[in-house]
């Protein structure tokens, strides 16, 4: 008797579940067949396509099913691959609206699936919300020249116009190399190159004939120069090119003091920089005004503390401190301004300071608040 109490309790439970199960789903295609956007097809498929063609677009139908006009509010894409173009004008009973994906196939290979998000208002009804899909797969294209040297510059096309050395210790010499390709049908000769002293440039040739290439290497040699941190300079290689014969490539380097040659006595008993703050938020401030503040940095090691540079992010001024070379227990500090003419919203500026200090050779200070719109009423608090 128990046993067939229990069969029929299993029951009971099962058939509860099947029943909710069936409910829920005539409740969802009900919902589904009253909607007002009926949409002929709501997943699309590319099937293959070349990367060459750059730009693929379907165009998604639906039609007003309603009783009442309706608006598309928003319509959003996945990713930035995806640009969609849609009815803005309201869409009377009956009548189409449309639609358009637009998937971005550049540098973009393999298979891919993406949606788009649909909000729809019918007047005086409730929003309805649709996804649409594509897909497809991206055939990438054959490589060539224009891959393997994507700067242009005139008749010649390069591997690169920037060239980073990364961090790079102030004894230190590196070497990077940057390949001209000529794309003209005119031979191109190197004539000669425009270097900062800490910078050289050699090529294992001097003309570059039609459809050919050389290269050319760039050595950056930090023991030469007296800067800290991160460093932009430039260097022009002059060519009689018709087409823009000077070339200018960017460099860029990190220098950094060389610390690895101490010993771990040295270090204890080299310099510590100690600031009163490393962030300073100013609040809430009106646009075009000016805030001043100060950071006070003291010399907490046991040798001489040497400051070796400051320098501020955009929007943002710093003064060398009134000490560079603080004795140990020594204090200093250095004045900053943020002047926020032209800004808007969040700010977070930066002051980056070099030292000699072995264990924290580069501290980044912040200063940071909100810039409002003149008249812009602060929130209540």
């Amino acid at each position: 008797m128990n046993c067939m109490k229990k069969y029929l309790s299993n029951y009971q439970a099962k058939f509860s579940w099947l029943l909710l199960a069936v409910l829920s789903l005539s409740i969802n295609i009900n919902a589904q067949e009253n909607k007002n956007v009926k949409f002929i097809e709501t997943v699309h498929d590319f099937g293959d396509l070349k990367e060459e063609v750059g730009q693929a677009t379907y165009e998604f139908k639906f039609k007003n099913a309603g009783s009442v006009p309706l608006k598309l509010t928003d319509v959003k894409a996945s990713c930035g691959c995806t640009t969609p173009d849609w009815t803005k004008d309201d869409v009377a009973p009956g009548k189409e609206g449309n639609i358009k994906a637009t998937y971005n196939t550049t540098n973009r290979p393999g298979p891919f699936t993406k949606t788009i998000t649909v909000k729809a208002q019918p007047d005086n009804g409730q929003e309805e919300v649709h996804v649409l899909t594509i897909k497809g797969n991206v055939i990438p294209r054959p490589k060539g020249i224009q891959d393997w040297y994507p700067t242009v510059l005139g008749s010649i096309r390069a591997t690169s116009n920037h060239i980073a050395f990364g961090k790079i210790y102030n004894d230190e010499k590196k070497e990077q190399k940057l390949i001209f390709y000529n794309e003209g049908d005119k031979p191109v000769q190197i004539q000669g190159y425009d270097l900062p002293a800490h910078i050289n440039a050699t090529s294992d040739k001097k003309t570059i004939n039609p459809k050919d290439s050389i290269t050319i290497v760039v050595n950056f040699d930090a023991n030469k120069i007296d800067d800290w941190g991160f460093l932009h300079t430039q260097i022009k290689i002059k060519t009689d090119d018709s087409n823009t014969p000077e070339k200018v490539i960017y460099i860029s380097a990190d220098r950094q003091e060389n610390f690895d040659k101490l010993t771990q006595e040295q270090k204890d008993n080299g310099p510590r920089i100690t600031f009163d703050k490393v962030t300073h938020d100013f609040g809430n401030i009106k646009a075009g005004k000016k805030v001043d503040t100060e950071y006070v940095f003291k010399n907490t090691g046991k040798s001489e503390l040497i400051i070796r540079k400051t320098k501020a992010s955009c929007g943002c001024t710093a003064t060398q401190p009134e000490k560079s070379k603080l004795k140990p227990g020594e204090s200093s500090k250095i004045k900053v301004t943020y002047d926020s003419t032209g800004k808007k919203g969040n700010e977070n500026k930066t002051i980056t300071v070099v030292s000699n200090d072995p264990t924290n050779p580069s501290i980044v200070l912040t200063i940071k608040g909100i810039v409002e719109e003149e008249g812009q009423q602060q929130p209540q608090k």
